[in-house]
């Protein structure tokens, strides 16, 4: 098992992130790991699924490589006044993840999951992109799709919701 905490300059948000990883024993037979993308809550940043959950276990266990990113307060949105979360986490990282490490990239093995904050990312993506991710859950995340959709329309730099509804 590797618990891997990065940073790097990301080009999408024009500064400094850190990501976190879990991989997998390297001594299984397995060369290359779906991808479970762990978002999390509006006041916590990236090492929390792995302080207060057994990510690296359930990693291990299940044979994923799991992945969670900083995204501060965002809201996981492409905002007018600071970062491309959005961009961020469901163009930028993958690239990135892949041509750093062994992953599969196909839609029934790329896994998106978030808490609070986090699961209202998860079902944005999920449901912006549903040729990327095999399985969405969302952990008190949004409760009421429709009126976030709505939301999400009034919003000066809201999501393109186009491809959805």
């Amino acid at each position: 098992m590797a618990f891997i905490r990065c940073a790097f300059f990301s080009e999408v948000l024009k500064q400094h992130t850190y990501i976190t990883l879990a991989m997998p024993d390297a001594g299984t037979k397995r060369t290359t790991w779906p991808v479970l993308y762990l978002l999390h809550g509006e006041t916590e940043n990236s090492t929390t699924w792995f302080r207060e959950v057994n990510v690296e276990g359930i990693a291990n266990q299940y044979g994923v490589l799991a992945i969670s990113f900083d995204a501060m307060s965002s809201s996981y949105a492409d905002m007018v006044h600071g970062g491309k979360y959005f961009t961020f986490y469901t163009q930028e990282l993958p690239r990135i993840l892949s041509a750093r490490f062994p992953v599969r990239t196909e839609r029934e093995n790329t896994y998106i999951a978030g808490f609070s904050m986090g699961g209202q990312g998860a079902l944005k993506a999920a449901l912006q992109y549903p040729e990327r991710y095999g399985a969405c859950i969302a952990i008190s995340g949004v409760r009421d799709v429709v009126k976030l959709f709505e939301c999400w329309k009034n919003m000066e730099d809201g999501p393109d919701l186009s491809g959805v509804i």
